[in-house]
């Protein structure tokens, strides 16, 4: 089978990594993988198994990529175009009716509950969202979302329900090949003696790093505890964290270092994990510190990490954006860990021999 993924680009986000692990998956099946972007960014196409094909139409705007598009879909001979996140998906879908006999062929996977990232967008722009949703996935074969949240909104959009299926992303992390390194540094990240929390997410809005460091500042200041955060990650909302964390004196407690290779290493290094988003897809990283057996606090924000870890049961839920709650569960979680075989255990649900034969199933209907 001939396989096309299409997306913005190849940066190292949730959605691309997904997409470089399923395409590595798929070739090793037998499958003929390409994967089509449209921004020439690129920070993983040196992990795709040799059998898969890369080609960017190194545009700078989305619709720019429209008519090349259309001229690789007829000039290609594939059996499924999967196309990868709002709007890159709406762009597929307009290609398609260009194509004859295509949109049988055409899958679009949401990765990101677009109600929540659409709320501080201007009214136009929500409402080419729903239309969009309306008029244009429901044209696609199958839409498929990443939890049970993200379909539901999309439902609430005017997708049709027999449109969409859920299934999750497969959590298979991209590990450094200079780990030894990577163990030299992070002994040094952590203080001696403290709780060690780590937190990995681009520093965007979405993610609200800040509710994580006031949290650690009632920690230190309120509760008295001596801990020290490491947040791995990089992203345009750097120096308004950096800010924060200097106007709250954390400059010991709160440390950022960039985009790592590894961030199992972190995770493993640390007494917790926690995810402070204001929204999120799926969670992913929720699922990688799971692998590592670490004990989570993840706001109950849609959508995902409900799903994942539950209440209470493989993991600890605060409230959205509430600093308080956020140290309340952190504190709890310190005194009361959950057995790591058990999330162990549990990680494995989402593994990519678990999730990737899933994906063959619905793209060879």
């Amino acid at each position: 089978m001939r396989i096309v993924f299409f997306q913005w680009d190849l940066g190292r986000g949730g959605a691309e990594i997904v997409v470089c692990n399923l395409s590595n998956y798929l070739s090793k099946q037998g499958h003929q993988v390409h994967i089509l972007t449209i921004n020439s960014k690129d920070q993983l196409s040196q992990r795709f198994n040799p059998n898969v094909r890369f080609t960017t139409f190194n545009k700078n705007r989305i619709f720019g990529s429209l008519i090349p598009l259309i001229r690789f879909i007829r000039k290609e001979d594939i059996d499924c175009l999967v196309s990868n996140v709002w709007p890159a998906t709406i762009i597929s879908t307009i290609a398609s009716f260009f194509c004859y006999g295509f949109r049988h062929k055409l899958f679009l996977i949401e990765h990101i509950n677009l109600n929540e990232e659409s709320k501080n967008r201007s009214k136009i722009y929500r409402l080419f969202l729903r239309l969009s949703i309306f008029f244009l996935h429901n044209q696609a074969y199958k839409v498929i979302a990443v939890s049970n949240g993200v379909r539901e909104d999309l439902i609430s959009k005017g997708l049709r329900r027999e449109k969409t299926t859920v299934i999750y992303n497969p959590a298979c992390p991209i590990l450094s090949q200079n780990e030894d390194n990577f163990e030299e540094e992070k002994r040094r990240w952590f203080k001696e003696d403290c709780l060690k929390i780590s937190s990995v997410g681009h520093l965007h809005k979405q993610k609200n790093h800040s509710n994580l460091i006031n949290a650690i500042d009632i920690l230190k200041n309120e509760k008295k505890i001596n801990c020290q955060a490491i947040i791995a990650g990089e992203g345009p909302e750097r120096n308004t964290i950096e800010a924060l964390i200097h106007q709250k004196e954390l400059t010991n407690e709160v440390i950022l270092v960039g985009s790592i290779p590894n961030p199992l290493s972190l995770m493993e290094e640390s007494d917790l994990f926690v995810l402070s988003s204001s929204f999120e897809g799926f969670g992913m990283v929720i699922v990688e510190a799971l692998s590592q057996g670490k004990t989570v606090v993840a706001t109950d924000c849609p959508s995902g990490p409900a799903e994942i870890i539950g209440d209470n049961e493989f993991g600890y839920l605060c409230e959205v954006n509430d600093p308080s709650d956020l140290a309340e569960k952190i504190d709890y979680a310190r005194k009361n860990n959950i057995n790591p075989e058990k999330l162990i255990s549990k990680s494995k649900e989402f593994t990519l021999e678990k999730i990737g034969p899933l994906y063959e199933e619905i793209l060879e209907t």
